[in-house]
């Protein structure tokens, strides 16, 4: 009998003509298919825009392949563990709208129970119209969305840009070429190697801000810190013209990344979520990639919409992972039919790339990925039915927690007392190629992203659960495997008291809960089935954000306070010694009264020069009774103490609506407060205000802009349609 090599050759040699087979149809893919399935339905791939003698060919070599593995011979194929899978099984779950060439139609593993997927759009639609109900007296407001907008196109002419295009691009060279590049201060992520959308961007040169306007909407500017100008101040539009709401950006070089949601986010009848009927989350979310080599005239590469508001996204290695979240509703129910299957890139998600996880939901979540180093790559899609929430993303895995609220009374949580549960959604990612990969869940609720993390194939999560049975608060922390399976867990961390923060540092979790004191909990996680609770420390107060300064010092941020209560009015800063796990301890601290950080609800205001040793705290400042100024203190912990180095205060008396937020970051030793109107530059050295660049003098009326917006392919190689757009009028009451 011939061997599977020289069938292979043969067959070839009477080809010689045909074009050239995709990766995916070579021997060893072809035969390492064969293998995994027994031989079950070969035949099944589907060959698709390839020559049909191609297509000839192909089945040719799959036929005698499968004779030849029929009759018993030995396969020429090797794998590295007998557990290992071909390499095609990591991607046969790909859901993309910008389909590649070849797509397998095999099924992945089997699903958990009561986890299958959609088997097609009529399937899809009797579940939309079962919870469908025409009854506008009822409402829904999912508190967890976002409600803001984001779209982009790119503007030729910035409204504040000074001096000669030449200037400016020679000024950047320069930069291009690092020559310039100092130490700077980068957004503060969660995982390593993982990069996080903000508001404020720094690339050791220039700063990339998303601020308001005079009429309440957003703008991107980007800023050049030598000469404090913004080079770059435009609204960026959808394609019909209509101005949008930038929410997050991304910068890497000279690529800048956009996301966020336009259309009407909270409209819609006729849906059922979480046991209301009512209004549903509407919009859509577009990513946007701009090429900014020339930072006086950005110009867009590419768009990617998909249905849904926005929730959070990602970025590992260039490639973008945009999660939404996607309320079906109508008017009346062959509305929300025809609205049943929520589309990406332009067209709706494959059906067999849809999950289904709660028939008795009309939410989806929907994730997409691609790489934005490519202007026409692919894009991958799929959509669970079912609850979205807190996002946490590691390099290889994506987990979505949502809320499960349970009615004790109507028995939904036999032989529990615990009221509401987290459902955990991973995905799992490999570069463009993304999967549902499990669900699991544990009692109680997380406290914010920070509450997971993963290590060594485990997850672990800290929750605040509240039980019936003891009318108290239960804090724990739980750890899961790559199947979303409890194998670990420390329950009653506490008496009565809620998860405040959360910090993993390698085998050890850094756990705070609150009643009326800040108990630091340090618990040993190097046995992830037997987590122990090694250390304690009681202190007045608590810590709302802690930031690792080394393997043995952590810094916490929250509030002061005394054996009866928090005091939110009074910031405090502390260092703690863990080096002992039995016995950590508080070595320095810092209060301030009458001051609120940023840090405390969103750690991406934090920054941190581990160089220099000092931490940027963005704050606001009160009064008797009223805000009374903004400032980001410097605060250096040299020596493992702390103190403060520079109180820089910005401006309020030129703010136009009242400034929504303050960061701070550093290029060198210089340091830079960013408001939505004003960038001040400082020095670092003494505290000197150096220059600043205001975006408008108070009253000033928005004036006519000029944009591009690349609305097709002649547009993105170079030939690109300008239009002019009337700003919205000034409104001095807004």
């Amino acid at each position: 009998m011939k061997t599977n090599d020289e069938i292979y050759n043969e067959i070839k040699g009477r080809f010689e003509e045909c074009p050239e087979l995709p990766e995916s149809l070579s021997k060893e893919k072809v035969v390492a298919m064969l293998k995994d399935t027994k031989q079950e339905k070969a035949s099944r791939i589907t060959l698709h825009k390839i020559g049909s003698v191609a297509a000839v060919f192909a089945l040719a070599v799959l036929c005698a392949l499968t004779a030849n593995f029929a009759f018993g011979d030995i396969i020429d194929i090797k794998l590295n563990d007998a557990n290992d899978k071909p390499e095609y099984i990591q991607h046969n779950a790909l859901a993309t709208t910008q389909q590649s060439e070849l797509q397998s139609e095999i099924q992945p593993e089997e699903l958990p129970e009561g986890i299958r997927r959609a088997q097609s759009r009529e399937e899809i639609e009797k579940i939309i119209a079962k919870n469908y109900v025409n009854n506008e007296k009822y409402y829904y407001y999912d508190s967890m969305a976002d409600n803001i907008g984001v779209t982009v196109g790119a503007a030729s002419a910035p409204e504040s840009a000074t001096g000669s295009a030449a200037d400016m691009n020679e000024s950047f060279n320069s930069f291009a070429n690092r020559e310039e590049l100092k130490q700077y201060g980068e957004t503060n992520t969660q995982t390593k190697g993982v990069d996080e959308a903000d508001i404020v961007k720094n690339d050791g040169r220039y700063l990339y801000v998303v601020g308001y306007d005079l009429s309440n909407n957003r703008k991107l500017r980007i800023i050049d810190t030598q000469t404090m100008t913004a080079v770059y101040n435009s609204y960026l539009y959808n394609d019909s013209g209509d101005i949008l709401d930038i929410n997050e950006i991304y910068v890497s070089g000279n690529t800048l990344t956009a996301i966020g949601t336009y259309g009407n986010n909270t409209y819609g009848y006729g849906c059922f979520v979480d046991g209301y009927y009512g209004y549903g989350m509407g919009g859509k979310t577009v990513s946007v990639v701009m090429d900014i080599t020339d930072r006086a005239s950005p110009k867009t590469l590419r768009k990617v919409e998909q249905d849904g508001s926005y929730r959070s996204s990602r970025m590992v290695g260039g490639v973008l992972y945009t999660l939404t979240e996607y309320t079906v509703s109508g008017k009346d129910e062959e509305e929300a039919k025809t609205n049943s299957v929520p589309e990406a890139a332009g067209a709706e998600i494959r059906c067999d790339c849809i999950y289904i996880i709660d028939e008795d939901s009309s939410r989806y979540i929907c994730l997409t990925a691609y790489d934005t180093a490519l202007a026409d790559g692919e894009v991958s899609s799929l959509a669970v039915l079912g609850k979205g929430g807190e996002v946490y993303c590691s390099e290889n895995n994506l987990y979505v927690i949502g809320n499960k609220y349970v009615n004790l009374k109507k028995g939904e949580a036999k032989g529990s007392d615990i009221n509401g549960y987290s459902v955990i959604t991973a995905f799992s990612l490999n570069g463009t190629s993304i999967a549902f990969k499990a669900q699991g869940e544990v009692p109680g609720y997380i406290n914010n992203q920070y509450s997971l993390d993963e290590y060594n194939g485990n997850l672990r999560i800290a929750t605040t659960a509240y039980s019936t049975k003891k009318n108290a608060d239960i804090s724990s922390l739980y750890v899961l495997d790559s199947d979303m399976k409890i194998i670990g867990k420390a329950e009653n961390i506490a008496n009565d008291e809620q998860i405040k923060s959360v910090r993993y540092m390698g085998t050890t979790a850094y756990v705070v809960t609150f009643r009326n004191t800040d108990p630091l909990f340090v618990i040993d996680l190097e046995d992830p089935t037997k987590p122990a609770i090694k250390g304690e420390l009681k202190l007045p107060g608590y810590s709302a954000y802690m930031h690792p300064l080394s393997e043995s010092i952590i810094l916490g941020i929250g509030y002061n306070g005394d054996s009866q209560n928090a005091d939110f009015t009074s910031l405090k800063v502390s260092l703690f010694d863990v080096s002992d796990m039995a016995n950590p301890k508080e070595i320095s601290t810092l209060t301030y009264n009458d001051c609120y950080s940023y840090v405390i609800d969103n750690p991406k205001a934090f920054v941190y020069n581990s160089e220099e040793s000092y931490m940027v705290l963005p704050v606001q400042i009160y009064g008797k009774y009223e805000l009374s100024g903004y400032a980001c203190y410097i605060i250096s912990t040299d020596n493992n103490s702390l103190s403060l180095r520079h109180k820089l205060s910005h401006s309020v008396t030129d703010v136009y609506s009242g400034i929504t937020f303050l960061r701070g970051t550093y290029i060198g030793d210089e340091l830079f407060t960013v408001s939505d109107n004003l960038t001040v530059k400082h020095s670092l050295k003494n505290g000197e205000k150096l220059g600043e660049c205001k975006i408008y003098e108070e009253g000033k009326k928005p004036e006519v802009t000029t944009v591009i917006t690349a609305e097709s392919a002649d547009d993105i190689n170079g030939t690109a349609v300008a239009t002019t757009q009337t700003t919205p009028p000034y409104n001095p009451n807004n």
